[in-house]
């Protein structure tokens, strides 16, 4: 469930996204297991509703200067500039995907995630392969950084 509003003028902006394997009665979501922050005013904004256990991956380059949540495991993301060296600035969308899989954080397969990945630019095909590398480059940075 996206949010609009100011958000769309610059400021912090958020998404629900509930994933399940039986009917989900509500999309809403107080209190998330996984928050992706792309930026600094939404990493303020949402942190602090991160349900213990969960998990908050940032954008490296943001200065975190809160305090975390407490049982909730922050990690700061190079998705920019892994989108940058991989030739597609503006994939840092896909980057955060890819160290979401890395992390085991996706309840469902790779293939399942690649098919879906290249079917929302199936309007663009000349996309799909450079943000594949992306996502690819994305897991191997969690695999050599991050030991869970």
């Amino acid at each position: 469930m996206p949010s609009d509003g100011p958000e769309q003028r610059g400021g912090s902006a958020s998404c629900s996204v509930r994933v399940g394997g039986r009917e989900i009665g509500s999309p809403t979501i107080d209190d998330p297991d996984v928050l992706v922050a792309m930026n600094q005013p939404s990493l303020e904004r949402f942190a602090s509703s991160v349900a213990e256990g969960g998990t908050i991956i940032y954008e490296a380059s943001i200065k975190a200067d809160i305090a975390f949540p407490a049982g909730v495991r922050a990690i700061p993301f190079p998705a920019s500039s892994i989108a940058n060296e991989n030739g597609v600035p503006k994939a840092s969308n896909t980057a955060f995907l890819g160290a979401m899989s890395g992390l085991g954080l996706l309840p469902f397969g790779e293939k399942n995630i690649k098919d879906a990945l290249a079917e929302s630019m199936s309007t663009r095909p000349s996309l799909v392969e450079p943000n594949m590398k992306v996502f690819e480059a994305a897991k191997k940075w969690i695999s050599d950084n991050l030991r869970n």
